[in-house]
């Protein structure tokens, strides 16, 4: 495809362009960004958000979707950064906490893989995805020596819960713990 040629979109793709041309302000931004990263353009969701970003500096989720398409994209470090600062941000959030815990795993960051993934077991001990992550995770840290990750000291909201010490009543009393910790910042939301 010549490189000034429309670029393919989809129905849905188009009329969330038109209700973002209609209203500029509205966060019709995300949907359209997530549309975008669906069919690999990920340049061009990735500034979407950023620009709705400026407008809305609070908007969590969508700093959690930014993250993940950078990730997607394979920009490891702009995902790391925009997904630490959604977590800074909100503590609970999960899909940040989903990506970075992948990403710390492709790092080696055991503990701090560990760490977000210990949350999203918190929020839904079932979740499959969460499991099978915390196993890779333990495969990882049975592996050899992991490396230290930027957010290892950083006051990480899991701080505390490291894969030391693998038996079962370890790990839950660390999900207790966790869920309590989610539990004290849902009232003081709430």
């Amino acid at each position: 495809m010549p490189a000034d040629a429309p670029r393919p979109s989809s129905p849905q793709i188009r009329s969330l362009q038109r209700q973002l041309a209609k209203d500029p302000g509205s966060k019709a931004f995300l949907p359209l960004a997530e549309e975008l990263a669906k069919i690999g353009r990920f340049a061009e969701a990735a500034a979407l958000i950023e620009q709705g970003l400026t407008r809305y500096p609070t908007f969590i989720l969508a700093r959690a979707a930014l993250g993940r398409i950078y990730h997607q994209a394979g920009d490891r470090a702009k995902a790391k950064a925009v997904l630490e600062e959604a977590v800074r941000l909100s503590p609970e959030n999960l899909l940040a906490h989903r990506t970075l815990a992948r990403i710390y795993l492709d790092e080696r960051a055991v503990e701090s893989a560990g760490r977000s993934c210990a949350v999203l077991l918190a929020a839904n001990p079932s979740d499959p995805d969460a499991r099978a992550l915390r196993e890779l995770i333990e495969s990882a840290a049975s592996a050899g020596p992991a490396t230290s990750a930027s957010s290892e000291a950083s006051g990480h909201p899991a701080a505390g819960v490291s894969l030391e010490g693998r038996g079962r009543p370890e790990r839950e009393r660390k999900v207790e713990a966790l869920t309590a910790w989610l539990a004290r910042i849902r009232e003081r939301r709430a």
